[in-house]
């Protein structure tokens, strides 16, 4: 019998708002970071820095999916810089690009600071283990609100189906912010932004700004991980 994925619909639940600590911390990251400004002030500087950034993934009318407006706004959020923060950067991305959050300092703060741990700070683990680890994929599409699509197990015919989800999406302009093995028990998060139709392979912004072009089949190794494949649609 043929397994289908499953889906998770996102849902209209956020956090009713922070507590003091999500707020200090909030307001501690809006103070340590700033968004990404041009190196120089010209418009057509900036222009010329997309282009370069980007230019692998428009190349040919074979690339289709987020446009280069979009993308070019979600590189304007600083660069991940604590290990375990790839989920809400990459999340906070694909909002952007798809208009649902507006770019601003107070909102990348605040979804970053709030976005949940995979163990909270009022664990008792908190004094035994290091607690800034990720969210899992349901939290994180929760917290985003997110398509989650998933398998539990990830044999090959269950990445094959759930990359191919994936595909569909971004083929229709959309990102989706997608799990990734780098070896061992190492996870990261990373978004699928284009898709090229002739070649068959992905366009990948990763949350330090780096573009690169994943085979399909290095796409299927690498979601592949020991909690299963997941992907996050937007």
């Amino acid at each position: 019998m043929r397994m289908e994925a499953k889906v998770e619909d996102p849902t209209t639940h956020r956090p009713e708002g922070p507590d003091d600590t999500d707020t200090a911390h909030a307001r501690s990251s809006q103070r340590r970071f700033s968004l990404d400004q041009p190196s120089g002030s010209a418009d057509d500087v900036h222009s010329t820095q997309l282009a370069l950034l980007f230019r692998p993934l428009f190349q040919s009318d074979a690339w289709v999916g987020v446009p280069l407006a979009a993308l070019a706004v979600a590189v304007r959020v600083y660069k991940q810089d604590e290990h375990w923060s790839c989920g809400p950067h990459a999340t906070l991305r694909a909002l952007l690009m798809t208009n649902r959050i507006l770019l601003s300092e107070d909102a990348v703060a605040m979804h970053i600071g709030r976005c949940p741990k995979t163990l909270p700070r009022w664990s008792a683990l908190r004094f035994m283990v290091d607690t800034s680890i990720g969210p899992l994929p349901s939290v994180l599409a929760s917290y985003a609100g997110a398509q989650h699509v998933y398998f539990r197990w990830a044999s090959g015919e269950h990445v094959r189906e759930v990359v191919e989800r994936v595909r569909a999406r971004v083929l229709d302009g959309a990102p989706c912010v997608v799990l990734v093995s780098q070896g061992g028990l190492l996870l990261h998060y990373l978004l699928v932004v284009r898709w090229n139709l002739q070649r068959n392979c992905a366009g990948i912004l990763d949350v330090n700004h780096s573009v690169q072009t994943w085979s399909y089949p290095r796409l299927c190794r690498k979601m592949g991980t020991f909690l299963g494949v997941h992907a996050l649609l937007f």
